[in-house]
Parts: structure tokens; sequence; C-alpha cells
């Protein structure tokens, strides 16, 4: 994740993933709750894979 203080003025993270893609930055919840999600699920999936 990326915490600059454009995100930070906006509430905003911006992410890299592992296979080098970036996104647009997102709302910090809505990150930190996927995050969550995938963390919970011990999964291996990338930002794009569903969530169950």
């Amino acid at each position: 994740m990326v915490l600059g203080p454009r995100e930070a003025a906006d509430g905003r993270l911006s992410l890299r993933l592992r296979d080098g893609r970036r996104l647009d930055p997102l709302p910090a919840g809505q990150v930190l709750d996927r995050v969550g999600a995938l963390v919970g699920a011990h999964g291996t999936e990338l930002w794009d894979e569903e969530v169950r």
C-alpha cells in the first residue's frame, strides 16, 4: 500500500500488487475491509479475485 500526502489528504490508499499492477486509489476503509477478508480467507488470490 502507498500512503503519501496526497492519499492521506483524500483518505485513500494506492495498492501495488505482487504481480506489479498498480491500482487506482481507493477509500482507505474499503482497502482495509478487503485486505482483512483476503487474510481471513487464508487465500492466495490477488485483489481482483472474489473473496468469500
